[in-house]
């Protein structure tokens, strides 16, 4: 079932925080707070995308200032979410991709996850390798 989300084409409350931490002001960037999408520049927002961002706002539950504190100061908090979220992504493209459209997806989403964005500190082989890992348990 799919979980219908706002959205909202501005950026969110703790906005401030977010790009102190990772300097994302005017770049395009979505953001998932408590129930709400953030889509500031409008970026295309397709199922894939969607059900990754769908994973930061069920894991956020009540508590989306708590949420992103912990996220902007705490790597390895910040690396978990985003595996899963990564590996819910990769699992949309999966369910209707071929072989070589998942192989696509994956490289472009492994790339995403290994970029310097989330300061993972992470290959773009392992980012590959962490998320079929995750997706196949």
């Amino acid at each position: 079932m799919k979980v219908k989300r706002q959205i909202i084409f501005d950026y969110p409350p703790n906005f401030g925080l977010i790009d102190a931490t990772f300097n994302v002001y005017n770049k395009p960037v979505i953001y998932a707070f408590g129930d709400v999408i953030y889509n500031p520049k409008s970026i295309a927002i397709g199922d894939e995308l969607l059900a990754h961002e769908n994973v930061h706002c069920t894991r956020q539950a009540d508590t989306p200032f708590n949420w992103w504190r912990n996220y902007c100061s705490d790597v390895e908090f910040r690396g978990v979410e985003e595996l899963l979220a990564h590996q819910v992504e990769y699992g949309a493209y999966c369910a209707k991709q071929n072989r070589h459209g998942r192989r696509v997806a994956l490289d472009m989403i492994a790339a995403r996850l290994a970029s310097p964005l989330y300061g993972l500190n992470v290959s773009k082989v392992r980012a590959k390798q962490l998320i079929k890992t995750v997706t196949a348990t």
